[in-house]
């Protein structure tokens, strides 16, 4: 008996879903077309008129990677999850940058290595949250923002910042998020606050 996998973002989801065979013990996985083969991103669920975008919070979590059979080789490196994550569900949320910002070349490398339909949900930086945040992540030339009876401690707070800092944090956020912004790879910004 073959056992199938019917994939969430899958054409025609509540008529003839895709099926895909699931590895099995002992039968070779054929291999998979490279990230820049471009496979196509998986298409969203649509109801009443509704799309519904299922994803992970990440293509890298231990649970599909290591210990689950999401993906068909554990062997796989990044480009290659990502573009095969891609193919399967059309968001991934991107958790990473809830403690420390991202670059705009990490986002334009996630635009390069997603086709076009995809989206990153991304974590707003804790800072920017009024979260405790890891000082390292700050970056280097405002470190002197810092007020001086703050800087010695294990986390930063956006109330440890000047004003006009806190607002450059902001704009460098989204400056970061552009790339993921103008190729219409960006989905929402999850603001996380503490309770």
């Amino acid at each position: 008996m073959t056992e199938t996998l019917v994939t969430a973002g899958a054409e025609g989801y509540f008529g003839e879903a895709l099926r895909l065979p699931l590895p099995q013990a002992g039968v070779p996985v054929p291999a998979l077309p490279s990230a820049a083969a471009g496979l196509p991103a998986a298409r969203p669920v649509t109801l009443d008129g509704s799309r519904f975008c299922c994803g992970t919070s990440s293509w890298a979590d231990p649970g599909l990677v290591r210990y689950g059979d999401f993906y068909p080789r554990k062997s796989m490196n990044a480009r290659e999850r990502l573009a095969y994550y891609c193919s399967r569900l059309p968001v991934a949320e991107i958790a990473t940058t809830y403690r420390f910002p991202p670059t705009p070349d990490l986002a334009r490398q996630w635009v390069a290595r997603t086709p076009p339909g995809f989206r990153f949900d991304v974590r707003c930086w804790s800072l920017l949250t009024q979260a405790p945040t890891l000082p390292d992540s700050l970056w280097e030339d405002l470190m002197d923002e810092v007020r001086p009876e703050t800087r010695h401690r294990r986390r930063l707070y956006s109330a440890n910042l000047s004003g006009d800092a806190l607002e450059e944090c902001w704009r460098r956020f989204e400056y970061a998020l552009r790339p993921l912004h103008q190729a219409d790879r960006l989905g929402v910004v999850v603001l996380q606050y503490p309770s």
